[in-house]
């Protein structure tokens, strides 16, 4: 379901199915005719990952590429730059054992680009992303080696790739 806020209220907006489960979870505008909501779907097999596109008048589903078929994959959030340069986040895999997903629109299409998982980590997930430029996007999340999940938040540094992992200290409560 996908609501619009019109100044006053929200209001329901029409928004295609993918056949059986359908989940968003992450919604960003560039401009008021061109959003983006991300998400995954799910018809009897492993779920996979689900974009849509606002284009000022109506939403339509996206291809979006999967790591697997026979594998989950699951997108979070998603955040843009510009029009032509649109993050997607997320992760993939099963049975608790998830690496990080990241997608990147180029104005023509959506694909997978590499991003790190910590070291022995059997469970790493991306749950929200930002782009401060066409340079430079955050995402954040988590990962879980041994005990509790830590922080993970990795930068995208560009144009070149070049994704990074970054240690963030975990807070301990007093």
């Amino acid at each position: 379901m996908i609501e619009k806020w019109d100044g006053g209220a929200w209001s329901i907006v029409s928004s295609p199915n993918s056949g059986g489960y359908n989940d968003l979870r992450g919604v960003t505008c560039a401009s008021k005719e061109h959003c983006w909501a991300v998400g995954s779907y799910g018809a009897g097999g492993p779920n996979q990952t689900f974009i849509e596109h606002w284009n000022g008048i109506l939403w339509t589903i996206v291809s979006s590429p999967n790591t697997s078929t026979m594998e989950n994959n699951y997108l979070s959030a998603v955040a843009c730059a510009s029009a032509s340069n649109c993050w997607a986040v997320g992760y993939y895999g099963g049975n608790g054992a998830f690496q990080t997903l990241a997608e990147q629109w180029d104005g023509n299409i959506w694909t997978i680009v590499s991003s790190p998982n910590p070291s022995g980590a059997h469970d790493s997930e991306f749950l929200g992303v930002t782009c401060a430029s066409v340079e430079q996007c955050w995402a954040a999340g988590f990962y879980v080696t041994n005990g509790p999940p830590r922080t993970l938040v990795e930068m995208w540094q560009g144009p070149t790739p070049r994704p990074r992992n970054l240690h963030v200290p975990s807070l301990n409560k007093v």
